[in-house]
């Protein structure tokens, strides 16, 4: 796609789908369905397993070349190959990896200081910061040499915004999420800043983490702003 690099449009929106859907299943089960911290811990381990697991069987049957034989295995593995993996991921482990690590470190700094209400908006801007900022190769505004784009950011800010929007909204409205020593006016400061940083990390990463330091870095930044201005 000329300047755009690895970008494709459909394999975008199943690897932006991926981050939408693993997104929403965790805020569900953390604040409607309301399992605990624990339990959720057990869950992402539970996944991350089967992840690391299929992650190491596709891998190998890539290199090998048996995914070019016939059968359903082979064909299993070209078709995820092709909508979830650029070219450069391959023939090694996959940004479901990078993810669900992301995922359990962020877990595991709301599971130790107990912010379930955080650890629902983590979930969220995962599911919002990254495919949202895919919009930022359509629309860039201003391009880096990275092949990131301001455009990127400032989307993938908004979309994180407006999901935690919606959760403010039950909270005000029929499913109560913040605790009640945390005020909206809080709420909102400590989301806003989980959503920069999410982004701004989106933005900078040139190490191909990102899909590991959106959930890591915001769970802490608005962990630190949670303390240091109502915890």
């Amino acid at each position: 796609m000329g300047d755009w690099g690895e970008f494709k449009p459909i394999r975008e929106f199943f690897r932006g789908l991926f981050h939408y859907l693993v997104g929403t299943a965790g805020w569900w089960m953390i604040q409607i369905v309301r399992i605990s911290l624990g339990l959720m811990g057990l869950i992402i381990v539970s996944v991350s397993s089967i992840v690391f697991v299929f992650e190491y069987w596709r891998r190998n049957l890539t290199r090998s070349g048996i995914e070019n034989s016939r059968g359903f295995l082979s064909w299993l593995s070209r078709t995820l190959t092709s909508k979830l993996y650029r070219d450069s991921e391959k023939y090694k482990f996959g940004n479901t990896v990078k993810s669900f690590l992301g995922l359990s470190t962020a877990w595991l700094v709301c599971w130790l200081v107990d912010v379930p209400w955080i650890a629902g908006a983590v979930c969220m801007i995962f599911g919002s910061a990254d495919p949202f900022a895919k919009f930022g190769k359509i629309w860039p505004i201003r391009r880096l040499d990275s092949g990131k784009s301001w455009g990127g950011f400032i989307y993938g800010v908004m979309a994180s915004m407006v999901s935690c929007g919606i959760m403010l909204y039950l909270d005000a409205t029929s499913h109560p999420i913040l605790p009640p020593d945390v005020s909206t006016t809080l709420a909102v400061f400590v989301y806003f800043v989980g959503a920069i940083t999410a982004s701004f990390f989106e933005l900078i990463d040139d190490w191909k983490l990102d899909n590991f330091l959106i959930p890591a870095t915001s769970s802490v930044a608005m962990v630190i702003v949670y303390r240091l201005f109502g915890g």
